[in-house]
């Protein structure tokens, strides 16, 4: 599964997604993303990034006019960095038990 990547909308231009849902119903779901944005900031704030992660579609999202001191390359090193954090994985892990609770992986 692709952790983040780079999107464009027509309302705020290119940003970076930062995946944490794995369904469209999770992803309407704006207890799950606003819980998504506060950990990515969170991360953020741990992590002394100095970036902000606002709410996206899948999760969080960095947008470069929300973070106008990084360029391209700087933002995708952050999202590395929280995508990488125990927290993170954390929270993936939860959305995906909550949209397979009955899957079984044994």
């Amino acid at each position: 599964m692709v952790r983040w990547t780079w999107t464009k909308y027509d309302d705020v231009g290119e940003v970076i997604e930062l995946m944490a849902l794995y369904d469209d119903v999770l992803k309407k779901d704006s207890s799950f993303t606003n819980y998504a944005v506060r950990v990515a900031n969170r991360i953020c704030e741990d992590l002394f990034l100095g970036c902000e992660a606002t709410y996206g579609k899948w999760g969080a999202r960095l947008e470069p006019i929300k973070n106008p001191s990084f360029d391209k390359k700087e933002l995708e090193q952050c999202a590395e960095k929280i995508i990488r954090h125990r927290c993170w994985k954390a929270l993936e892990d939860s959305t995906y038990v909550f949209t397979y609770g009955n899957h079984d992986e044994s």
